[in-house]
């Protein structure tokens, strides 16, 4: 699976001069229950004082479509403490379209928008 993460928009400000420097953790996961996570993770680059960063960064997994889940978390780097958490997107592979047979359609893309969520 390409997966390209191309921007965040309007994130909140969570540095005390109103901004924040945000970057995009994915991470995969065995099943829909988000029990046991995949290998690493893997991250985009921070942007520095930016609420509606571009990253157009490309990570390729190995997924099996009927069963794995999608990660995306974003934060807000930090020097001294830990990183702020701003929010998540959670995407279940089996409810997406994703060819599975490896020579379906390779030129095939397909973009789309998520709203972040809050942990509960």
């Amino acid at each position: 699976l390409k997966v390209l993460v191309v921007r965040g928009v309007s994130l909140m400000k969570k540095d005390i001069f109103g901004t924040t420097d945000p970057y995009c953790r994915l991470s995969l996961y065995r099943d829909v229950r988000q029990t046991s996570c995949l290998g690493n993770s893997v991250r985009t680059r921070t942007i520095k004082r930016s609420l509606n960063p571009e990253w157009n960064e490309e990570f390729y997994f190995r997924v099996n479509p009927e069963s794995n889940r999608l990660i995306f978390e974003i934060f807000d780097e930090n020097r001294i403490t830990r990183d702020n958490f701003l929010g998540y997107v959670s995407i279940s592979l089996p409810q997406t379209d994703i060819a599975v047979d490896g020579f379906e359609d390779l030129s095939r893309t397909t973009a789309k928008s998520y709203l972040l969520k809050q942990r509960r």
